[in-house]
């Protein structure tokens, strides 16, 4: 296995994934994580799909907290396996009816 992992960053095949933490506080910006520096780099992105930066606002991050606290913190999975939950707020019955302009 190392001798595949040497062969694969020797020729330029093995991905390596930038590190990123987002700055709440700061958006756009974010630490860019390296190895061989002592301190991250700052620098803007707009890759996320917090690109408003709700996801730092006083009454987002109240709803996730207490969502978290009642919920917990686990992914679900997919829905086709583990179904919806009801914060998703999502009815699949209306959504579906919406869809084909007919009443539920």
């Amino acid at each position: 296995m190392s001798e595949m992992l040497r062969k694969k960053r020797e020729n330029k095949t093995y991905r390596e994934f930038t590190q990123l933490n987002k700055i709440a506080n700061q958006a756009p910006v974010a630490e860019e994580v390296k190895k061989y520096k002592a301190f991250p780099d700052k620098i803007e992105y707009y890759c996320s799909n917090d690109y408003l930066n709700m996801g730092s606002h006083p009454t987002v991050t109240e709803a996730a907290t207490k969502a978290a606290l009642e919920h917990g913190c686990g992914s679900g999975g997919t829905r086709n396996i583990s179904g919806n939950s009801e914060l998703t707020g999502w009815d699949s019955d209306k959504d579906s009816a919406q869809t084909r302009h007919k009443s539920e």
